[in-house]
C-alpha cells in the first residue's frame, strides 16, 4: 500500500473540472455565472395520465446544453455544460445540486445489480421474473443499456414507433409533424434519457426522428406487474431567448439523510468554505517523532498513515520510493513500521475485509484515534458493513481532520457502495475543492472514472 501511494503521488498533474465552479457549495447565482443564462429552448407540454386515469401536467424542455423536466414536484435540470443535476423544489426557493456523473453511475450499478439478481433467479428456474428484475424492463426504467449488447427491435406501425417485449408493448410513440429546432436537434435523444426516461434504444430512435411525439404510451415495471402511462402533447413552442431555468435566488437545500451523513456533509462544506488545508509535512514529522519518543508506537504509525492520506506533493518529491534514505523518509518509514506489532494493528491496518461484527478496539490512548477509526471503517465496508458503526468512524476522521482530502475518497466510496451515489459524489466533489484536493492521487481516480463513463455513455452527457 505504501509503495502504491508514494508512486501515485509522483504522477500528479493539474486539472480543473466543473465541480470547482459549480460543485455542492455553489450558489444558484454562481452556477448561472458559469454558463449562458439565455438561450433557445424547445418547450413541450404534455398531459400525463397514469394507470388509474389521474391526469397531471408535465413540461419537458431542451436547450443546447440542458434538459428540463417540470411537474407538480418541482424542476429537474440536467446541465451538460457543467455536468450537474439540479433539483428545484416546487416553490422555487431551494435546490439540490448533484453530479451528473453520480446519476449515470447509479444507473450503471443499479442495472448491473438487477441483471445479476435476474440471472440468479433465472438459474433457480423461476417461471417468470418480476418486471423490475427483467433486464429489458430494468433498462426501460433506468434508461440505461450497456455498450455492445444486442439491440431490441423498434418497428414502425401506422406512423408510430413501437417497441415490444414479449407480448407487452413497452413504448408506442406517434410522431408529430413538427421538426425539432436545429439548435437542439443533435441532443434530442437526451430529452428521453433525462426528462422522461425511456429505453435507451427508443430514446435514440426518437432523437434520430428529429421530432417530438404527439402521443406516447409507455409501460414499465410496477408492483406487482406492469403499469401504463400515456402522454398527450398539449403545446409545443420554441422560445428564442429563454432564461436558464435555475432560479437565481434559490437557496441551497439542507442536506438530508442519517444524522452522521448530515453532520459529515456540514463539516465538509465548512472545510471547503474556509479552505481548510491539511497540516504541512513538517507538522506530521514532528508528531511522528514525538509519538516515537514517548513509545506510542501505534500512534506514530497512524500519524504516518494520515500524512500519506493528505496526498502532499512534497512527500512524493522527497520520498519517491519507500526505500529512499534520509529525512523525512527515515522518520516516515520508522513510524509506519513502529506500530505493526500492537495487537490492535491487525484490526486497523490489516489487509482485506473485516466481518461486520468485528468490535472496534479501544483507541482512547491515541491522539490520532480518528485515523484508526477511518481505516477500520473502510475495512468493515469491504466486508459488507454499513450504518452507524461505519459512519461513526468516518465522522470521527472528518471532525478531527477535515482538510485531509484522502478521507473524502473513502467516505464517497462508502456511499456509492450503499447506493447513495449522489451523496458519495458530494464527498468526492468537496474533497477535490479542498486545498490540494484536485491533485490528490486518490481523488484523481474519481476523475478517471468520470472520464470513462463519459466515453462509455456519451448519449447521457
Amino acid at each position: 500500500m505504501l509503495r502504491a501511494i508514494l508512486l501515485s503521488l509522483v504522477l500528479l498533474v493539474s486539472a480543473a473540472d466543473a465541480w470547482a465552479a459549480a460543485g455542492p457549495t455553489a450558489t444558484a447565482a454562481e452556477i448561472r455565472a458559469q454558463r449562458a443564462t439565455e438561450d433557445g429552448q424547445w418547450r413541450l407540454t404534455y398531459d400525463l395520465r397514469d394507470d388509474q386515469g389521474v391526469s397531471s401536467r408535465l413540461t419537458l424542455a431542451i436547450g443546447p446544453d440542458y434538459v428540463l423536466r417540470q411537474d407538480d414536484n418541482g424542476i429537474r435540470i440536467a446541465d451538460f455544460a457543467l455536468n450537474r443535476v439540479y433539483t428545484v423544489a416546487a416553490d422555487g426557493r431551494r435546490f439540490d445540486n448533484n453530479s451528473l456523473h453520480a446519476d449515470v453511475a447509479f444507473r450503471i450499478h443499479e442495472l448491473q445489480n438487477r441483471k445479476a439478481l435476474g440471472r440468479v433467479l433465472d438459474g433457480a428456474k423461476i417461471d417468470k421474473l418480476p418486471p423490475h428484475l427483467d433486464s429489458f424492463w430494468a433498462e426501460c426504467e433506468l434508461s440505461m443499456g450497456f455498450p455492445n449488447q444486442l439491440p431490441y427491435m423498434v418497428r414502425r406501425d401506422r406512423g408510430a414507433l413501437v417497441m415490444a417485449h414479449g407480448d407487452a408493448v413497452a413504448v408506442r410513440a406517434v410522431l408529430g409533424r413538427e421538426d425539432a429546432p436545429a439548435a437542439v436537434r443533435a441532443r434530442l435523444s437526451r430529452l428521453w434519457r433525462h426528462g422522461f426516461p425511456l429505453h435507451p434504444q427508443m430514446a435514440r430512435e426518437l432523437g434520430e426522428s428529429g421530432r417530438a411525439p404527439d402521443s406516447l404510451e409507455v409501460r414499465g415495471a410496477g408492483t406487482p406487474g406492469l403499469v401504463r402511462r400515456t402522454l398527450t402533447l398539449v403545446k409545443s413552442e420554441w422560445v428564442e431567448r429563454a432564461d436558464f431555468p435555475l432560479p437565481a435566488d434559490a437557496e441551497i437545500a439542507s442536506d438530508t439523510g442519517a444524522p452522521n451523513t448530515v453532520a459529515m456533509l456540514a463539516a465538509a462544506r465548512a472545510a471547503v468554505r474556509h479552505q481548510v488545508a491539511a497540516p504541512p509535512l513538517e507538522t506530521y514529522l514532528e508528531r511522528m517523532r514525538d509519538s516515537l519518543g514517548r513509545g506510542a508506537r501505534l500512534e506514530a504509525t497512524l500519524w504516518g498513515m494520515e500524512a500519506l492520506l493528505t496526498g502532499q506533493t512534497d512527500l512524493a518529491r522527497r520520498c519517491p520510493t519507500p526505500e529512499q534514505r534520509g529525512e523525512p523518509c527515515d522518520t516516515l518509514r520508522r513510524a509506519l513500521q513502529a506500530g505493526l506489532h500492537d495487537p490492535r494493528a491487525q484490526t486497523i491496518l490489516g489487509r482485506g475485509a473485516l466481518k461486520a461484527e468485528t468490535p472496534v478496539p479501544d483507541l482512547s490512548d491515541l491522539r490520532d484515534a480518528h485515523v484508526g477509526r477511518l481505516l477500520m471503517s473502510t475495512r468493515l465496508v469491504m466486508g459488507g458493513a454499513f450504518g452507524a458503526k461505519v459512519e461513526d468512524g468516518y465522522r470521527a476522521a472528518l471532525d478531527a481532520a477535515p482538510g485531509v482530502a484522502g478521507y473524502y475518497k473513502d467516505i464517497g466510496d462508502y456511499y456509492q457502495r450503499i447506493y447513495q451515489h449522489a451523496t458519495g459524489w458530494k464527498f468526492y466533489d468537496l474533497g477535490r475543492q479542498l486545498p490540494g484536493g484536485r491533485d490528490h492521487p486518490l481523488l484523481r481516480d474519481v476523475d478517471g472514472f468520470e472520464a470513462k463513463i463519459r466515453r462509455d455513455f456519451p448519449e447521457l452527457y
